[in-house]
């Protein structure tokens, strides 16, 4: 019997597989996803008063990779928020950038803390810098826009350079430190 015809028996399930034995999952028609009651799962056509239903089986599969790539994509580039501050200690070793920025906060009449920048974020699998900030930062100072890139080299607990980001063991970086700084100004 063919894998992708179903028995006269039974109605077909949501795992369907082809002569070749690849599998995939298809939504049911008529399938809501009901929130509240007895948690969050697939119901065939449960519905309460105080539970939402939702159609899944209107979304097309193309739309569903693109919000898969779409969450990935956010994923692989997170960034967070942090502080000028804390941008101007980690550039401190380039007294050129540290001037520049000190020059557009006075133009702007703004002070270090009225300005909130972006910068790369590491991944929960650092063990010891998971959470943490690093180059590239994006700052909005007045009307203008900073960014800055930077070498990055990680050290291991005892100080030992395991190396940049790509050679670096998440695993065993407790610490990192960044030089060779390069910033633009836009517009």
């Amino acid at each position: 019997m063919n894998s992708t015809s179903p028995s006269s028996r039974r109605k077909p399930g949501p795992i369907t597989t082809n002569g070749r034995g690849d599998a995939k999952l298809r939504l049911q028609p008529g399938t809501t996803f009901a929130l509240g009651g007895y948690g969050s799962r697939l119901s065939p056509g449960r519905r309460g008063s105080e539970s939402v239903s939702c159609k899944l089986h209107g979304l097309s599969r193309f739309g569903i990779s693109i919000l898969a790539w779409l969450a990935s994509a956010a994923i692989a580039h997170a960034g967070g928020s942090l502080g000028l501050d804390e941008v101007l200690t980690a550039v401190a070793k380039a007294p050129k950038l540290v001037s520049d920025i000190q020059a557009e906060l006075g133009k702007a009449n703004l002070g270090a803390a009225d300005v909130t920048c972006v910068g790369a974020r590491h991944g929960n699998h650092w063990t010891y810098l998971g959470g943490g900030r690093a180059a590239p930062y994006e700052c909005e100072i007045g009307k203008r826009t900073l960014s800055i890139e930077a070498d990055r080299v990680y050290f291991d607990a005892r100080g030992k350079s395991l190396g940049n980001l790509d050679k670096a063991d998440p695993k065993r970086a407790k610490t990192f430190q960044e030089s060779n700084f390069r910033w633009t100004w836009s517009p």
